[in-house]
This record gives structure tokens, C-alpha cells and sequence, in this order.
């Protein structure tokens, strides 16, 4: 599934004009877990995601390529209309989150750890050679204050939680999220990285065996 997007989307975006890329319906395909339900994603062609979920876990995935020296800024809309009680996302028991949007990157040998590079061919035997490096995770969710970035328990340094709205943010309300992915990258990972391999949706609800109802919006990457 990590594949980039056709040629004639590349040759767009590498364009010094491109200052503005807008995911529509096209494009997202599924990720799911084995043995958990997935949620159900209903995707409108302008881009419009309503993401439902009952005690299910998935992802939708968007593979495309974003020259981070153009648009480095990455927006987007989005709510919470229901969702089950927050959780303690610093730990693997019960990390639930009604919807975050994840940012992946192409893998980098020359900047990868010891332990990236111990893991890397596990990782390309499952996933392909052009599975994606590390990821930056921003959430909905959680008992963390918006702000709080810490390390995803399951990845260490290699992917990083960024809260941009508490789990007990009010439901209902629309919410604007604009995020520099360049910076954050460099404050995370402590090097740069212009480049972005792929956009997900994701909505978790399995452990809290809760209901979940999340809309997100215009997503686009965008120039300073």
C-alpha cells in the first residue's frame, strides 16, 4: 500500500507553483489490524471523512509526495461528535483516541538509529521497500493537555504523539488544526526532513469498547 501517487501528481507538486495540495476522495486506501473490528470511513469525493467506529480500531491511508520546502504547513478541520471516556494514551493499556491524523515520512538510513536500522529489514520484508520511515501522530484525544508530545509506547523515537485537542474537548464543535510539519519534525527527531511519504486518518475505540463518531476536513498542505 506505501506506493506514491501517479506521476503526473508528482511532477505537480514538485512544481515551484505548487503552494497548495488539498487531499478530495481519491486515493485513501484501508489499514487494519488483524482480529480487531475496523471502523467504517465515508469518504466524500471534496475530501469530507466521517469516521465511525464500536469497539474497532483502523486506519485510512492516503500514500502521496509533499516537498516539505514548499508547504511545510499542514491544516485541516475536524470534531468530535461522540467518543467514550478519555485515556492515558503515555502507555499501551487502553489508548484509545477518537481520531488523530498521522504523518509519515520516508525512512532515512543516513539519520536512522541503531535500533531503526536493526528493525528495517523486518519492516521491508512485511511492508515493501518504500515503507515509510518515521511518523508524527496528531490527536484528538487523550487525558494529556493539548500541546503535550511524548514518544508513541509502542515505537519509542521512532514515532511521536502530539496532542492538539484533549479527549474532553467539546463534542460538537468544529476546530481548526494548522501544524508545521517541518518544525515539528526537526524538534522531534533533532534533524530535517523535507519530505512527506504519506497522510492517515485513524480512529481507536477497542479497548474502551466505546462508540465513536469523528468528522475531519480540508486537509492540505499548504505554504508558509
Amino acid at each position: 500500500m506505501y506506493r506514491f501517487v501517479s506521476f503526473l501528481l508528482a511532477v505537480l507538486l514538485a512544481s515551484p507553483s505548487a503552494t497548495a495540495l488539498c487531499l478530495t476522495g481519491e486515493g485513501w486506501e484501508p489499514l487494519t489490524f488483524e482480529n480487531i473490528e475496523p471502523n467504517n470511513f465515508d469518504i466524500s469525493e471534496a475530501g469530507d471523512i466521517l469516521v465511525t467506529g464500536n469497539n474497532s480500531a483502523s486506519f485510512m491511508v492516503h500514500p502521496l509526495m509533499v516537498n516539505l520546502d514548499r508547504t511545510p504547513i499542514l491544516t485541516w478541520r475536524w470534531r468530535v461528535d461522540a467518543a467514550g471516556e478519555p485515556t492515558d494514551l503515555t502507555g499501551k493499556d487502553g489508548d484509545d483516541r477518537p481520531v488523530a491524523v498521522y504523518v509519515a515520512f520516508p525512512y532515512d538510513p543516513d539519520t536512522a538509529s541503531f535500533s531503526e536500522r536493526m528493525r528495517r529489514t523486518l519492516v521491508e520484508a512485511s511492508q515493501g521497500s518504500d515503507a515509510p520511515g518515521r511518523i508524527i501522530a496528531y490527536i484528538w484525544g487523550g487525558k494529556q493537555p493539548a500541546g503535550t508530545r511524548y514518544q508513541n509506547p509502542y515505537t519509542g523515537s521512532e514515532s511521536h504523539f502530539v496532542i492538539v485537542e484533549m479527549g474532553d474537548a467539546p463534542k460538537g464543535e468544529w476546530r481548526l488544526a494548522e501544524m508545521n510539519i517541518a518544525e515539528d519534525y526537526q524538534s522531534l527527531f533533532g534533524v530535517p526532513m523535507n519530505m512527506v511519504q504519506y497522510v492517515a486518518v485513524f480512529s481507536d475505540s477497542d479497548d474502551s469498547k466505546s462508540l465513536v463518531e469523528a468528522q475531519i476536513t480540508e486537509i492540505c498542505f499548504k505554504a508558509r
